[in-house]
């Protein structure tokens, strides 16, 4: 599975090989085709928040 992590201010790393999560006996996992952000996100990105 791809990711792509946060690592600081700014910056952000694709990872390639991030782990398949394994869901408890009443969890599901959910397949991501697109995903958003919110413009309050913008002040985590920056590093502002």
């Amino acid at each position: 599975m791809r990711a792509i992590v946060l690592t600081g201010p700014r910056r952000t790393e694709v990872v390639d090989s991030w782990a398949e999560p394994e869901p408890g006996r009443h969890d599901v996992v959910v397949a991501m085709q697109a995903v958003g952000l919110c413009g309050s996100d913008l002040g985590v990105h920056d590093g502002t928040r």
